[in-house]
Formats: structure tokens, C-alpha cells, sequence
């Protein structure tokens, strides 16, 4: 649906869209979803290039686990207002990425490859609990603690017929921490309108144990405290219930990065990203009968990213900031007790870089990704 969920959110994922949700589930239940990513870089070569020199990009693939959790409904005596509780371990960002640039020069006959490769990802173990206060009105809350690694990696290697030589690496290594609350609420104007919201309060992560190895594979511990603060953050949404059968969601999600600050020891660098606000819509329709239903779903959202396009005319300072679109799908089959969930997230954006380049000539990038995603739901 877009991720247009934070007024809709009802089910044991609850924990990950808005917390508030999670008074909505009646019952002991568990879920688990996984991530295949997948895609393509297309280059188109600067006008300038000597036409005895191709280029190519290949992307690679990666996939895993994104979440994990259970939900448990707290009776309460006397039962004045519904508490259910959660607990998940979230995959909050994938660092996963291979990436490899090939240039041949046919005149030499020679290759040089350019290998990045990204492992690792930013964890959270949550625990939270949703609150219905009125029929109408649920409110929530969620303890995040962060933890997680990445490790970034490159090598170069210069290829001809006979042998592939490694003529620089370079690998870094570290690990991250931090602690992060979120609270939501989720308002039934009537049957059916709701609006909800979520806020991810400021929070600090920490790089921890960062670590360099060199070409030699010499390491050494880079002796700096480097630590992110991470403003406030919110997001806004709105579910309209034509009919049982047909529901549409937006959302409006503030990212204000703009204001993230990044500190290595007492330097502060400010402006390091720019802010990325994202509009989210999606569609929901329900198939089956009482039985079995088969939800259906489509949606669209955008994504600032922090990414800038090269600009000749200001090679010292960065460009435009790059937005990219996705479309997104999905079909479910949902019994009483199990629910099975499969979706498809297809993002593509552009931009001009200068890697590579001619002289002030830029490199047009088309990037596409793709993310195929199951799930599964269940009673306890």
C-alpha cells in the first residue's frame, strides 16, 4: 500500500508502523517477514569518452530477515481499557549493496574493475504497548534499542587475458548503538475515517569500534568518538473506508536530515544531508468470503534520498538532491488463525555523476531496484 499504514496499522506488525495499532489485536500472535532485494544500474557514457573505452554496472542482490515479533494482550481486571504488548526484533536499515563498475579499453585490451560492497545493517530490539482509552481513540509507545554494524568495503582490480591483479583495497568496519522512542495514536473519526500519527523522538547513535584495513590487510582503530544526532521525526496519516471491501491510505512522513548533526570528536559537521519528506498513497481491496479473503493491494510513494546530482558548473559543491519513486504491490491469503502475505516494492530514480567523467562531461546513472517481500501471521 504504498507504506500508507500508520492509521491502518491492526495486526502483530503493529509494533514497526505505529504502536498505537497494536490495541486493535484481540489475540496471542506472532509474524515474520523477509526481504529479497535485487536490480539494475544502467550508465550512459559522457559524450566525451574515447569510443575505444566502454563502461558497465553491475548490481548485486542480497536478502534477509526484516522483522520478527509477538504480540500479547495484558488482561486487566477490571477490563476499563484494552493493553496489548509487543516485542520484535526490526530490521530498522539493510546496508546490503554490491556494486561493481567494469571499464575496458579495447585498444590495450585491459580491464579495471571498481568493487564497493556494503554488509551489515542497524537493529533494533523493541519492545511496545498499545492502549485503547476509548472504543475510538488507541494511543501507543515503543522502547527501541538500536545496535547493529556495517562494514564498507572496496577493491580494485586491473584485468587482461592472462591474470586479475588486486591494486587497491581499502575496508571499514564499525559497529553502532543508541536508544530511540516512538510513540502514535490512531483516531476513529467515524466508521469510516481515521487519522493517526507517529513520532520518533531526537535520539543519538553511536559509531562504535571503527576499525580501517588497508591494501597491506594492516588494521587499525580510528581513535575518535563519531556519533549522529537524529532530530525529531513524524509521520501523519489518513484511512478512508469507502466500503468493508475497499480502503484507501495516505501518509505524510517529515524526515528533517537537514538538522542531523554528525560529530567527530568536538567537530561538529552541520548540513551533512538535506531533509526527505515523503508522500505515501495506497489502495486496498478485499476478495474471499468469510472464510478465506484475499486482500489486494497497490500503492506509490516518493523518497528524497541523499544522493546529488554533479554539476559542472559547481564541481565543489553538490547539486540537486535526487528523489526517487516506487510503485508497489501486493496480494495476501488470509484464513482465520494464518495469514499469508507476498509484496513487490519496484523503486527507480536517476541522477549525473562525475565518476568516470571527460572533463566537465557527467555520467547519466538510471538506477532500478527491486524488492520482493513475504510474510506470515499467526495465533498463538
Amino acid at each position: 500500500m504504498g507504506r500508507a499504514f500508520v492509521a491502518i496499522a491492526d495486526d502483530a506488525t503493529a509494533l514497526a508502523w505505529n504502536p498505537a495499532g497494536l490495541a486493535r489485536v484481540e489475540e496471542n500472535r506472532a509474524a515474520i517477514s523477509g526481504t529479497l532485494n535485487f536490480g539494475n544500474i544502467d550508465p550512459t557514457l559522457p559524450s566525451g569518452t574515447n569510443s575505444d573505452f566502454n563502461f558497465d554496472v553491475k548490481q548485486g542482490s542480497s536478502a534477509g530477515l526484516n522483522y520478527i515479533g509477538f504480540t500479547i494482550p495484558i488482561p486487566l481486571q477490571p477490563r476499563e481499557f484494552t493493553v496489548v504488548s509487543s516485542i520484535a526484533m526490526r530490521n530498522i536499515c539493510d546496508f546490503g549493496d554490491k556494486v561493481t563498475y567494469k571499464r575496458f579499453n579495447q585498444k590495450t585490451n585491459t580491464q579495471t574493475d571498481d568493487l564497493f560492497e556494503n554488509n551489515g545493517g542497524l537493529f533494533s530490539l523493541s519492545g511496545g504497548l498499545g492502549v485503547a482509552v476509548f472504543d475510538n481513540l488507541q494511543v501507543g509507545g515503543s522502547l527501541n534499542l538500536l545496535s547493529g554494524k556495517c562494514e564498507r568495503g572496496y577493491e580494485q582490480y586491473k584485468i587482461d587475458a592472462d591474470t586479475s591483479l588486486l591494486i587497491g583495497k581499502e575496508t571499514i568496519k564499525n559497529k553502532f548503538s543508541g536508544l530511540l522512542i516512538e510513540t502514535g495514536f490512531i483516531w476513529r473519526i467515524n466508521p469510516a475515517i481515521a487519522v493517526g500519527s507517529t513520532i520518533q523522538f531526537p535520539h543519538t547513535i553511536h559509531y562504535d569500534q571503527i576499525r580501517m584495513i588497508d591494501s597491506n590487510d594492516d588494521e587499525r582503530e580510528l581513535d575518535a568518538e563519531i556519533f549522529a544526532q537524529i532530530p525529531m521525526r513524524y509521520t501523519i496519516g489518513l484511512s478512508v473506508m469507502m466500503s468493508k471491501t475497499l480502503t484507501f491510505a495516505f501518509d505524510y512522513g517529515r524526515r528533517p536530515w537537514n538538522n542531523v548533526r554528525l560529530n567527530i570528536d568536538d567537530l561538529q559537521q552541520d548540513r551533512y544531508f538535506r531533509d526527505s519528506n515523503s508522500f505515501h498513497m495506497g489502495v486496498e481491496y478485499i476478495a474471499g468470503g468469510e472464510e478465506v479473503q484475499v486482500p489486494l493491494r497497490f500503492g506509490f510513494f516518493n523518497q528524497p534520498e541523499q544522493l546529488f546530482e554533479f554539476d559542472p558548473l559547481r564541481t565543489d559543491q553538490r547539486g540537486d538532491q535526487i528523489s526517487s519513486h516506487s510503485i508497489t504491490g501486493g496480494i495476501g491469503l488470509h484464513f482465520s488463525q494464518i495469514h499469508f502475505d507476498l509484496s513487490m516494492q519496484y523503486r527507480f530514480y536517476q541522477y549525473e555523476d562525475d565518476i568516470f567523467s571527460a572533463g566537465d562531461q557527467q555520467l547519466q546513472i538510471n538506477v532500478d531496484k527491486f524488492s520482493l517481500m513475504g510474510g506470515l501471521e499467526f495465533a498463538l
